[in-house]
């Protein structure tokens, strides 16, 4: 192969060209390579020091998403207690609601048969028998006589207890109905 160029021999005399370079020596190329290692390894240096601290930052949002997860998961478990609890306290709600319920409709039974022992008993104080007798045909065509009180409601002015309700039925029942209700 041969030159492109091929140039002369420099004369020593002569100035220098701007934009030319002088020859180097050995020693001279060798500190041109160590300073340019040395720029590389620095710059190396940087970007790992930088990778480690941008590395330290996702640690750092890292550890924060997790407390923030596991305080969020605290938080969830203390309301699905309290869920629990209010389930439980609506369980017990309902049920003594029911309870009411039903004192109520056997409050309200009782009601409606000492109301129909009252008719009967001013119909039978009053001496009208045959209204007596129509009304208990129809309070036990009605079967709300199971509901009278079979116990005294009272204490009678003697001290000792008032018959029960039931039982002053029962005595009215078997003066005009001495067969049984007909």
């Amino acid at each position: 192969m041969s030159d492109l160029i091929h140039e002369g021999p420099k004369d020593p005399n002569k100035p220098p060209v701007p934009g030319e370079e002088k020859p180097t020596t050995e020693r001279e190329r060798m500190k041109k390579v160590y300073t340019y290692v040395a720029i590389l390894f620095t710059v190396a240096f940087l970007l790992i020091l930088w990778t480690f601290f941008m590395n330290q930052r996702s640690i750092n949002e890292i550890k924060d998403g997790n407390t923030a997860l596991q305080s969020t998961l605290q938080q969830n478990d203390s309301l699905e207690a309290h869920i629990a609890e209010l389930e439980e306290q609506l369980a017990n709600s309902e049920e003594d609601k029911k309870a009411l319920d039903e004192t109520v409709g056997l409050q309200s039974n009782q009601l409606r048969a000492l109301d129909w022992l009252l008719e009967i008993e001013n119909a039978y104080n009053t001496g009208d028998l045959d209204a007596a007798k129509d009304n208990i045909r129809s309070f036990e065509e009605t079967g709300t006589v199971e509901f009278l009180p079979k116990e005294p409601l009272r204490t009678g002015i003697t001290g000792d207890d008032a018959p029960s309700p039931a039982a002053r039925y029962q005595s009215i029942v078997d003066k005009l109905f001495p067969d049984g209700v007909k």
